[in-house]
């Protein structure tokens, strides 16, 4: 995985970002990055084991460097096979929301949610499913925060009486996430197919 800096117009060279100490350095990606100061930003993506399974990983910029990347820790009943964020916000240093996806022990594809609080971060959780999923693939690409325990996220799901992709939201109030709900795609659409990428 790499970053890269645009100062004054110019985008700088690539810089690799150093894997977790348990990576096997053949694949890792950064989906996303957020700055909350010059010089101080958070990026999310996901790596490779040394078995070759995927995890989720986030990694800081302080006063201009980038540190190495560190595993998040995965939900209780994950498989730790397959795991990535894709997307983050932070309101201040070291006070960030990130979401993405995890397999769990008997396969299926879940959303999560993580939190890092005074640099770190903590345990990922499932995010439920709205009511008409099949529970067996969900997924959040994209979250955005107006203030500390008011957020939302976006993603995507499958139901369970016609096995077609609908898109769902989901928001925090308190500190508290709650179940995510479908979002109703236009008029006249054949609602087999609906994916929501951004939130602001």
């Amino acid at each position: 995985a790499m970053v890269a800096k645009e100062s004054g117009g110019v985008w700088s060279s690539g810089t690799e970002v150093l894997q977790p100490a348990n990576s096997n350095n053949t694949y890792a990606a950064l989906n996303a990055v957020t700055c909350d100061a010059p010089g101080s930003c958070t990026a999310v993506g996901t790596y490779q084991n040394a078995p070759g399974d995927q995890y989720a990983m986030a990694v800081e910029e302080s006063g201009g460097v980038w540190g190495l990347a560190a595993e998040v820790s995965e939900p209780a009943n994950s498989s730790n096979t397959v795991e990535a964020l894709n997307a983050v916000t932070c309101d201040t240093p070291g006070s960030c929301w990130a979401v993405g996806l995890y397999v769990d022990t008997i396969g299926n594809m879940h959303a999560m949610v993580i939190r890092e609080s005074s640099g770190v971060w903590g345990t990922a959780t499932e995010i439920s499913d709205p009511a008409n999923s099949n529970n067996l693939t969900s997924n959040l690409n994209a979250i955005a925060c107006s203030a500390p325990g008011s957020c939302s996220a976006v993603g995507q799901y499958f139901d369970v009486a016609a096995d077609t992709q609908h898109t769902m939201a989901v928001e925090e109030s308190g500190g508290v996430w709650g179940a995510a709900t479908e979002v109703a795609q236009p008029a006249g659409n054949a609602n087999t197919y609906g994916n929501l990428n951004a939130v602001a």
